[in-house]
């Protein structure tokens, strides 16, 4: 969550590629652990506002770019 965090700050708006795959590796592995029992010894809600916080630096990181991965 801190490299979240440091990198909604340091990199907002910056279109950084080494920030944008930090976040996007970070958000996908906080997604695996949501859908497995782990993410229930976490606190489900817990682990999904950690995904929503990474969420929200990706796009601060990449404002104004147009390129967003979204996948599902």
């Amino acid at each position: 969550m801190g490299n979240a965090v440091h990198s909604f700050s340091s990199f907002s708006g910056s279109h950084n590629r080494e920030a944008f795959s930090s976040l996007h590796t970070l958000a996908l592995r906080l997604s695996a652990i949501s859908r497995r029992s782990l993410g229930g010894l976490a606190g489900r809600a817990t682990v999904e506002m950690a995904v929503g916080v990474v969420a929200l630096a990706l796009c601060v990181v990449m404002a104004g770019s147009g390129d967003l991965v979204s996948r599902g």
